[in-house]
């Protein structure tokens, strides 16, 4: 299951369902080759308001290579 709320993640996952947000989806996509970088897709979902700590932002950018 796609998600982001929070609250409904939990509940997700304490009824057992995976759940997987945005990044995920996104880091996925770059990982089989979908996407050739996510940098500047995790820079458009900044700008237009979608919350990425600064450490959660370069974990993955390194995780995928471009940090």
């Amino acid at each position: 299951m796609a998600i982001n709320d929070l609250k409904a993640r939990g509940i997700a996952q304490a009824m057992g369902v995976k759940v997987i947000g945005t990044l995920g989806i996104i880091r996925l996509a770059k990982d089989n080759g979908l996407l050739k970088e996510i940098k500047p897709l995790l820079d458009e979902l900044r700008k237009i308001g979608a919350y990425i700590s600064d450490e959660l932002y370069k974990r993955i950018l390194i995780d995928v290579g471009e940090g």
